[in-house]
């Protein structure tokens, strides 16, 4: 639910950044490898979807309660750090 939910709200915020990133890219004087480029981020694509499926279906046989523990202990010992 949630989880899932965060994932699909960060997709309008990487497609603006990519969006961004292209209009400088394509207003720049630079040689751009094109072909790189796509293979790339066609790559990455696949990969995050990948990550994406196999962190929910490990969300649903262990829940959030390891993430939970470990956000608390690290902000504990951010608050002692500094």
């Amino acid at each position: 639910g949630a989880a899932r939910f965060s994932f699909l709200l960060a997709i309008p915020t990487i497609l603006g950044s990519a969006v961004l990133l292209l209009q400088e890219l394509l207003a720049s004087t630079a040689p751009v490898d094109w072909l790189a480029l796509g293979l790339g981020t066609i790559l990455s694509f696949i990969s995050a979807l990948l990550c994406i499926h196999f962190f929910l279906r490990l969300l649903e046989h262990i829940g959030m309660l390891p993430f939970v523990v470990y956000r608390i202990v690290l902000g504990i010992g951010l608050l002692l750090i500094f």
